[in-house]
């Protein structure tokens, strides 16, 4: 029994004590990587090899252990960036470049099989602005709830930085310098639970990945809400000079309210206005579509109790049901066109007030949303 006691205790501690904010590189270097909610999810690369290792382990804070390989030598081009849309259980992987205009890109599940692209979720626009740095090279990115992380490394030589910027501007926010100067700063993202900033380092030397933790800044975010979480955009192709950097700002955060395209299943895509138009304008659609058939059964009745007035040969009994039929449509017709008069004037959706909701074409989606 004590024996047993003995063996499970050190199990335990084995366990416990391989937690850690390192992992021994099988390869070279690692590009990208992210956390998640928790896992911690990284690439093993090597310079002129295509073959891309990609792990997942268990994450608590910038610790993880558990580590295991999901993707095995599979040709991810340079394999720069992870990607994961925060409480998903998929993650894109994104060469070299700007992935919303032509890089190359992969989505995968937490298992490590290829999915559908559109299980992967938003794509981070990593282009000059948001990717703009004041240090030699420009390195890992990630987008979150209207902000954009650009990672900016000396190469091994120092300095390390992170320039914190909103979604499309090229004035920072805040520059953080993380350190590490002997090490080259590869991928940062974001805990959207806590708003802390986290970012990876690599000794291609002792081919050895770090997992850090920002200390002195959160990201004021809408802490717990849904929002994509990238990883390292690696190396990019230029370099930049150094320049000096922008004087911080202080940022007061408002939440966003979405006014892109609602897009349904019947009523085509609805651009919404954020208070209701959205609502109203289905509504008029429906309205439209209920007047358009009441006229068509309309027609059809009088047609038919025409046709029975006109076959009654002599049969008053008929001939009254029909004409009482005639009386009730007529009626009928009256009233609907009075609740449609009224409804158009009463919806901000209707047609007589002018405020109507603009109705989106579809391939003019990805030119509201960026």
């Amino acid at each position: 029994m004590l024996m047993a006691f003995a063996l499970v205790f050190t199990t335990i501690n084995a366990s416990h004590a391989s937690a850690s904010n390192t992992f021994k590189l099988k390869r070279t270097n690692s590009q990208g990587a992210s956390i998640t909610q928790n896992n911690f999810i990284f690439t093993d690369w090597s310079e002129g090899d295509n073959g891309v290792d990609v792990y997942i382990c268990n994450r608590s804070g910038k610790d993880f252990s558990g580590c295991k390989k999901i993707i095995s030598n599979k040709d991810l081009e340079h394999a720069n960036v992870i990607q994961n849309e925060w409480g998903s259980q998929y993650f894109w992987v994104f060469d070299e470049g700007n992935p919303k205009n032509g890089a190359k890109k992969w989505c995968f599940d937490f298992s490590g099989k290829e999915a559908k692209k559109s299980n992967c979720g938003s794509i981070p626009n990593n282009n000059d602005k948001n990717s703009y740095v004041t240090t030699p090279s420009r390195q890992g990115y990630t987008a979150v709830q209207g902000y954009f992380l650009k990672g900016g490394s000396g190469v091994q030589s120092g300095p390390n930085k992170i320039f914190v910027r909103k979604d499309g501007k090229k004035d920072t926010i805040k520059t953080l310098d993380v350190g590490h100067k002997d090490k080259e700063l590869e991928d940062v993202s974001v805990d959207v639970s806590t708003g802390e900033i986290y970012y990876t380092v690599v000794d291609i030397g002792k081919k050895t990945l770090y997992l850090d933790k920002v200390t002195d800044y959160k990201l004021p975010i809408t802490l717990g809400a849904a929002g994509s979480n990238g990883g390292s955009a690696g190396q990019d192709s230029d370099r930049v000079k150094p320049a000096k950097p922008k004087t911080p700002q202080d940022v007061v955060h408002h939440d966003s309210k979405y006014d892109g395209p609602v897009e349904t299943n019947f009523f085509g895509t609805i651009k919404e206005d954020g208070k209701g138009c959205g609502i109203y304008g289905t509504i008029a659609y429906i309205v439209d579509v209920l007047t358009f058939g009441i006229g068509i059964v309309a027609t059809i009745s009088i047609v038919y109790s025409g046709i029975i007035i006109l076959t009654a040969k002599g049969s008053p009994d008929r001939v009254t049901k029909a004409k009482r039929r005639l009386m009730e449509i007529v009626i009928g017709l009256a009233l609907y066109a009075a609740f449609y008069a009224i409804l158009g004037f009463l919806l901000p959706g209707g047609q007589f007030n002018g405020q109507g909701c603009a109705i989106v074409h579809t391939q003019n989606i990805s030119d509201i949303i960026t």
